[in-house]
């Protein structure tokens, strides 16, 4: 997929997403399934690696929180 985009403007950096992907299959022996994400991100520009990583840390602990936290708001679904 393309996405058009703005011109570059100084001072920003834009950054990159890789393909990727999401599995959700039920778990064995459980009526619980299991979330598996593979995501590859390059933030690009001249960040330090230390506060990359801690972001994109973060960021994936705040999906998974608002995830629950949808999932838990919804009726159960079969």
């Amino acid at each position: 997929m393309s996405v058009d985009h703005d011109e570059q403007k100084a001072g920003f950096v834009r950054g990159f997403n890789h393909p990727c992907g999401w599995f959700c299959v039920p778990a064995q022996g459980s009526d619980l399934s299991l979330l598996t994400g593979y995501i590859q991100t390059d933030l690009r520009g001249m960040l330090p690696q230390t506060a990359v990583d801690t972001a994109m840390a973060g960021g994936m602990i705040n999906f998974y929180g608002d995830l629950r936290r949808a999932l838990k708001a919804q009726p159960r679904c079969l």
